[in-house]
């Protein structure tokens, strides 16, 4: 009697590919090899191959899952996130732009030096911001903004200088440049904002998705290990294979290691998204809402006889910030910026309805002190106190969703090359389990 190798349990005779060719061998050959693995030899290699296969798709689909959504938490860090932050500038230093624009025909003389650096720095801020948005993406709400903004400018720097000269014409180029900036160049940057914001959020909604395929495949796998140590067992009258009790634990590793860092990563991304973008969603819209009023407010004071429709429009943005503020948890966000924010709102409120009774009353150079006055009952330093109320809470979402972000990239930062290891020596383990037994058979 001589002993087969292992592989031998497969070998086919070449007898039958010599007496026929083409066709009728190629069925001689898969009849051989069914015979073959009717066998107790060909069924236990059988196995042996399944298993492996199986061990194989699972996991580098486990793998590149994990790769995929490392992938997408770094983008969520530092491209997405970023970027809503950086069109939420964009929008912010253009409104702000606007409004000293307007501050500087509403007050007396000529503009002081602190007016005219605020000006330019917004328009820095709003052109670096530009160029930054350009640098990761390309959109119609972006060109719009790269080739108006430019327009604006000219429009607004002919106002001054017709302003400055005592010419009339000048309020001609501010309004020219008020409708451009806000017909065009805000709704573009709102748009642009929200897009991103959507982008943003749809990327964390992917990331709360618990991978119930995966496990089941993952949980399926190390079933098949496991009955297969079982039959083997029974067939072999052996209790224990070293082989398939090391491979079975190689996958109970990965499939616990999986498992903890899957629910890591679905409470961290749920935190990320329950405490981060959607207040942070909500913020940005009521600060533009509130931004839009302060506008509407100081248009009212250069505009005159359009005072009704500007009036509508501010108490329409103030109601939408209003309802905004009041969707948002009392529980989150940062201790002390929605009482301060409810504060500010109430005497902004106040200060505005005596604005226009003023104004009514034909008291325009009291409505403009209110409106653009230093004092801290002005409607100024009102606007100032609500928006950076708003602007502090931002941050404080910016940062939980952050934070949530990094702690669920670090949960995974092993997992992948980890599943790769654990799956090689999974298949490894099997075919050591299985060598010795295939090597028993004798011929």
């Amino acid at each position: 009697m001589r002993t087969l190798s292992p592989l031998s349990v497969l070998r086919t005779d070449s007898t039958p590919f010599r007496r026929a060719g083409g066709a009728d061998a190629e069925i001689d050959f898969l009849e051989l090899l069914w015979e073959r693995a009717q066998t107790s030899p060909g069924r236990l290699a059988a196995t042996a191959f399944g298993l492996i296969l199986l061990i194989v798709i699972a996991g580098v689909t486990a793998a590149q899952s994990m790769a995929d959504r490392t992938r997408g938490l770094d983008t969520t860090l530092h491209r997405a996130e970023p970027l809503t932050n950086v069109t939420l500038t964009l929008y912010t230093e253009l409104s702000i732009a606007d409004a000293v624009t307007g501050a500087v025909f509403l007050s007396p003389g000529l503009e002081s030096q602190e007016m005219r650096d605020r000006y330019d720095k917004a328009i820095a801020a709003a052109s670096a911001a530009t160029v930054q948005v350009a640098s990761n993406l390309q959109s119609s709400q972006l060109q719009t903004i790269a080739e108006e903004l430019p327009v604006y400018t000219r429009l607004v720097e002919s106002a001054k200088v017709y302003n400055r000269a005592g010419k009339p014409v000048g309020a001609a180029y501010l309004s020219q440049a008020s409708h451009l900036m806000q017909s065009v160049l805000l709704p573009a940057a709102e748009r642009m904002h929200r897009d991103q914001i959507d982008a943003l959020e749809n990327a964390q909604g992917q990331q709360t998705q618990p991978p119930w395929g995966l496990t089941l495949l993952l949980m399926a796998t190390l079933g098949c290990l496991v009955l297969a140590q079982l039959r083997l067992a029974k067939r072999s009258r052996r209790r224990f294979n070293p082989g398939l009790i090391l491979a079975s634990g190689c996958f109970a590793v990965l499939l616990l290691w999986f498992l903890v860092s899957s629910v890591l990563l679905v409470t961290l991304s749920g935190e990320g998204q329950s405490e981060g973008t959607d207040p942070l969603r909500t913020l940005t819209a009521a600060r533009i809402n509130v931004q839009q009023a302060r506008t509407q407010e100081t248009l009212q004071l250069l505009r005159r006889g359009d005072e009704d429709q500007l009036e509508q429009n501010y108490r329409s943005s103030m109601a939408a910030a209003h309802e905004q503020l009041g969707k948002l948890d009392s529980a989150q966000g940062e201790p002390g910026a929605r009482k301060a924010a409810a504060a500010a709102v109430n005497a902004w409120t106040k200060t505005h309805e005596q604005l226009r009774k003023d104004l009514a009353a034909g008291m325009y150079g009291e409505s403009v002190e209110l409106a653009i006055g230093p004092g801290p009952d002005a409607c100024a330093a009102q606007y100032r106190a609500l928006d950076n109320a708003l602007t502090s809470d931002i941050e404080h979402s910016r940062r939980t969703l952050r934070d949530s972000v990094a702690q669920a990239r670090e949960s995974l930062t092993a997992l992948a090359p980890a599943t790769v290891f654990l799956t090689l020596c999974a298949v490894a383990f099997v075919v050591a389990g299985y060598w010795p037994r295939l090597g028993e058979y004798r011929a």
